[in-house]
């Protein structure tokens, strides 16, 4: 499904930002989200964690302080994914 979902989120605003590596996170996309007339990558919180400790070895704690400090913390302007954190 994360195909046809990157497929959307490139026709739709090509300059959307996308976490790197693609192979690695390309897995947690989970949808699209809706800004006035603009369209960003939305990615699991929860699966964004499972990235980095199954593809980049990161443990627990590591794996959410990496999260927390570069992915939520870094802002690429307007076209910056959103990262939904299921309750």
């Amino acid at each position: 499904m994360s195909n046809f979902i990157l497929d959307k989120i490139a026709d739709e605003n090509p300059e959307a930002v996308l976490l790197e590596p693609r192979e690695v996170f390309d897995k947690a996309v989970v949808g699209v989200a809706r800004r006035i007339n603009l369209v960003v990558a939305c990615y699991s919180r929860d699966k964004i964690i499972d990235c980095l400790q199954q593809d980049q070895g990161l443990e627990g704690d590591d794996a959410h302080e990496w999260l927390e400090y570069n992915i939520e913390g870094a802002w690429c302007g307007e076209h910056t994914p959103i990262i939904l954190e299921e309750m």
